[in-house]
């Protein structure tokens, strides 16, 4: 199995470079912020990506990136790196667009508590914990590909892509966890053009998961200290302890299934595209049998439904490109916890966000400058049923950015510079205080009130240079962010077992060919 997979990825990182080499389009300029913007909301996903308008690129990258600070949430690692590799692109191959991605990803944690599950965003809830922080490596794989192509006059279009996304993560610190995921999925799409300007499209596919996490003790005397000491977590305060266990197991396996529509049309107001995605998942969280005549013990089943509505409106004149998009996510999550035989706990988060782009050309139809605003609309809810446990969070994110291009036309080079600036706005923040305090509720709910109810403000810069090598463009790109917040008064009865920090900064570099 390892064979096969470094084989393919291989295989990959050589051909996909090589998309964007043909036909090479010299008004094409991937740095910027339209472009950026309209590729990845056609080139990432199948239904869309027959409607990509740029169908000869390519890029490939080296980088880091760094971030830390106090400011995060209970469960979040204090300071992380990464070293990175990615390249993407799309090529038209006679009548079939191929498009896809490859990236590979090394990332170090230090200090994540109250998890031995390294991606704590995981809405699935169960899962081993202890309370002392550790240090953490993780290897990542994404790939993904695409291949679309008109039929019966270009009146049909048919297609079909996938992707497989695995990683493999331990900890260095006692209890010692080790993980292993792999994501496999797959569509096939169908679009249909009604009028020569009016398409319609479906697609629908299946998404197969499988996680496995092991953890045991090097030195067996750390079993017996309180924060070192394993519990499971059953929910979201529903904890379990593992008395006299020195290693434990747990597994999930998730089905699912999506649904997908939609509709461009380009009018003399503009091109609308408007896409809907139903996507439903079904979680079997157990323990796998030891012995031949042991059964599996299973711990329950997470199921979540989740609804995604995109629309995007965007217009080019002779010196300006307009982009303006809408989008709603809703997600809803419950848990049949067999220990209670019954639902225990539910996760629903909802988010709405529209986002505003003008870009202005310059007499060489070169982009001069580019001005975008933004604003999301959040809404979180955790809530365990046994042991009273609930917390809600609403907040509106907001921002404004800005970047200006300079030409070298004796070096033929290129720099880009950009600026953004942002704030964050709690509207509602809710944490039920329990009567039995466990130190979970202290650890990560009570203290990731504040960290949700906080309001903070963020800045963030941007430079990428390009020049010429051979034929081909290299770049460099810094980009930088920094985050202050200003942490809400103690409020009784939720004291945590300690508090969010004010400030964060993130920071990222690399090197790369855009094809």
């Amino acid at each position: 199995m390892i064979s096969l997979r470094s084989n393919i990825i291989s295989l990959f990182i050589l051909l996909l470079p090589g998309i964007g080499l043909a036909q090479q389009d010299s008004a094409l300029q991937p740095h910027t912020e339209s472009f950026q913007l309209q590729y990845n909301r056609y080139a990432r996903d199948v239904i869309s990506q027959p409607l990509l308008k740029h169908r000869n690129y390519g890029s490939v990258q080296l980088g880091y990136r760094s971030e830390e600070g106090g400011y995060m949430e209970a469960q979040a690692p204090q300071k992380q790196n990464e070293l990175f590799f990615y390249t993407e692109g799309s090529k038209q191959i006679r009548k079939i667009l191929v498009s896809g991605s490859f990236g590979w990803y090394n990332n170090q944690t230090d200090s994540q508590a109250f998890t031995l599950r390294q991606n704590f965003k995981d809405p699935v809830p169960y899962y081993y914990y202890a309370a002392q922080p550790g240090n953490w490596q993780t290897i990542r794989y994404k790939l993904q590909g695409i291949a679309s192509a008109p039929i019966l006059n270009d009146k049909l279009t048919i297609g079909a892509g996938g992707t497989y996304n695995s990683f493999n993560a331990w900890r260095s610190n006692d209890p010692r966890p080790e993980e292993f995921n792999y994501e496999l999925s797959g569509q096939a799409l169908l679009h249909y053009k009604i009028l020569p300007k009016h398409t319609l499209g479906i697609a629908g596919g299946y998404t197969r998961k499988n996680y496995d996490n092991t953890w045991e003790y090097r030195n067996d005397n750390n079993s017996t200290r309180p924060l070192l000491a394993v519990y499971i977590q059953n929910g979201y305060g529903n904890v379990e302890p593992m008395k006299g266990m020195l290693s434990g197991f747990i597994s999930t396996n998730t089905n699912g299934y999506t649904a997908e529509g939609l509709y461009e049309g380009i009018f003399s107001i503009g091109t609308i595209t408007a896409t809907g995605k139903y996507q439903k998942n079904k979680t079997e969280v157990f323990r796998k049998p030891m012995a031949r005549d042991e059964l599996k013990q299973v711990f329950g089943t997470y199921k979540d439904d989740s609804y995604t509505l995109n629309v995007n409106w965007h217009k080019k004149t002779v010196r300006n490109l307009y982009n303006i998009s809408f989008d709603y996510f809703d997600e809803l999550g419950k848990d049949q916890n067999e220990r209670l035989a019954a639902n225990n706990y539910i996760y629903a988060m909802q988010q709405a966000s529209i986002a505003g782009l003008w870009s202005r050309l310059n007499n060489d139809r070169k982009m001069k400058y580019e001005i975008g605003v933004a604003a999301k609309l959040e809404d979180q809810l955790k809530m365990d049923g046994s042991v009273g446990q609930k917390a809600e969070y609403q907040s509106v994110n907001a921002c404004v950015s800005g970047a200006y291009y300079f030409y070298f036309p004796a070096s033929k080079s290129s720099l880009k510079t950009g600026l953004r600036a942002g704030f964050r706005q709690p509207l509602h923040a809710e944490a039920v205080s329990v009567s039995q305090i466990f130190l979970f509720s202290q650890g990560v709910v009570y203290r990731d009130y504040y960290y949700f109810n906080a309001s903070s403000v963020n800045m963030g810069a941007t430079l990428n240079y390009q020049f010429p090598v051979k034929k081909l463009k290299a770049f460099i790109t810094a980009a930088g962010n920094y985050v202050n917040a200003s942490i809400p008064a103690s409020v009784a009865g939720l004291i945590p077992y300690s508090y969010p920090g004010n400030n964060r900064m993130q920071w990222q570099c690399s090197i790369g060919l855009n094809l």
